[in-house]
Parts: structure tokens; sequence; C-alpha cells
């Protein structure tokens, strides 16, 4: 687990929580020369804050503690909020399950559907989800659960999808609807209007090990006169040898 010390007020704890951390009150002691103990809340000599990444499992007490040397001794201190985010893979599942919930309680955003979600190789903080409707599309970070406006006229699957999975991001979750205009887009773009040519095979990669076919497209979202994408990825792995 790992923590970080440091003051806070409710509206950053509040804030501190969405992003799914865990904020904690400092005891000192009754000496008055240490930290004796973390706990859920402190209104007499309290010292400050931890903020922790996983949840605190305090013991089966009145007064509900954990130790504060015991715990510090056990657990990993880091510098700054960014390092408790950082996380060595995502959980999808969790992940998309709070962005839905997020989503359907915004009078704004309720009728958003999760297109994508791109989690970046090298900092899991930067990782993003993408979701559309009609015209409308957002990035909302998985940690932080910001938001934000995308302009439908600046967005392109080449420049949006393919250059991030070409650089440090890789494809976490990617509904049926969302592989059914990638597949539509490279059938009208390749090759001469891709620019990211690598970021598109590692996408049909990715289609491939994940038996993500024209069928399975077509079945899934009750579409059909799907162009088959995969054709480009033979014709590129022929090319390569």
């Amino acid at each position: 687990m790992k923590y970080l010390i440091k003051d806070v007020n409710k509206k950053e704890k509040d804030r501190l929580e969405k992003m799914g951390l865990y904020c904690y009150d400092l005891r000192e002691s009754d000496m008055g020369d240490e930290v004796a103990n973390i706990e859920k809340n402190v209104f007499i000599n309290k010292v400050g804050n931890m903020i922790t990444n996983e949840k605190i499992e305090f013991e089966k007490s009145p007064n509900d503690f954990v130790n504060y040397f015991d715990f510090c001794m056990k657990n990993e201190q880091v510098d700054k909020i960014e390092d408790l985010l950082v996380r060595e893979k995502l959980d999808i599942e969790k992940i998309l399950n709070e962005t839905k919930e997020l989503l359907k309680n915004s009078e704004e955003y309720k009728d958003m559907e999760i297109c994508y979600v791109l989690e970046d190789t090298r900092d899991k903080s930067n990782s993003i989800i993408v979701a559309m409707h009609n015209d409308d599309i957002i990035e909302i970070n998985p940690f932080t659960k910001e938001i934000s406006d995308v302009a439908d006229w600046a967005y392109n699957i080449d420049d949006d999808v393919f250059a991030m999975i070409e650089s440090d991001k890789k494809i976490s979750y990617m509904s049926m609807d969302m592989h059914y205009g990638i597949w539509q887009t490279i059938e009208q773009w390749y090759p001469e209007d891709l620019e990211h040519k690598k970021g598109m095979q590692k996408y049909l990669k990715y289609c491939k090990d994940n038996k993500i076919t024209k069928d399975v497209i077509e079945k899934e979202t009750k579409l059909d006169k799907l162009p088959d994408a995969m054709k480009y990825y033979k014709k590129e792995k022929v090319k390569e040898r």
C-alpha cells in the first residue's frame, strides 16, 4: 500500500475520495511528541492526514485505529498525489461500472455511451475513457473522474485512436459499435489518408488476438455490409517480411 502525509480540508478530502483514494486522520500521542495512530476521524489531538491508495482495515476496537509506526514500517510513503494514482493494472470492470454510474447521474452526460478505454502503459493516471452520443464526445479520467468535452470537428480515428495506440496507450476496452466505426474508417481512409499506420496495425492485432472479426462485429451491432479490415492487417504482415 502507498501513502502520503498531507493536511487536507473537508472539500479536498471529498475530492480525493472521488478520485478513488482514501483519506484518514492522524492522532498525536498523549506525550505530544509523535504521531500515534491512524483513525477514520480525529477530533482531539489531530495532527494531519494520511492519504492512501488502498483501504485500511482497522482493528476491531471501540476506537478503530491502526498504529502509525507499524503501518509506516510495512508500507511505502510517496511524495505526491499522482504517485498514489499509479496502478500496475487497470481494474476495467470497476472503472466501467464507476463511469457508467457517473454518466447516469449526470443530467448533461446521461445519454453518453462508453466507446473505449485506452490504458497508458507508462503512467496509469494518464489513461482515458472516451464516451459519445451522436456528435457529442467527452474524455474522462478514470481516476479523477474529470470530464472534458471534445469538439467533434477535431476528433478522428487516426489521431485520437491510432496515434494513441502508436505511442504509450493500449486498448483495455472497446465497444462493438466503436469497432464497427473504426473498420468503416479503415476501409475509407487506408492507405493514403491514414498517417498512423503502425497504430492501425496494433489495433488490428488487438482485434486478431481478441477474436474480433467481421462476423462478430456485425452480429453484436446488428449491422451488416461491414468491410473486412483484417485484409489490411495481412497485407501489412507480408510487407514487413
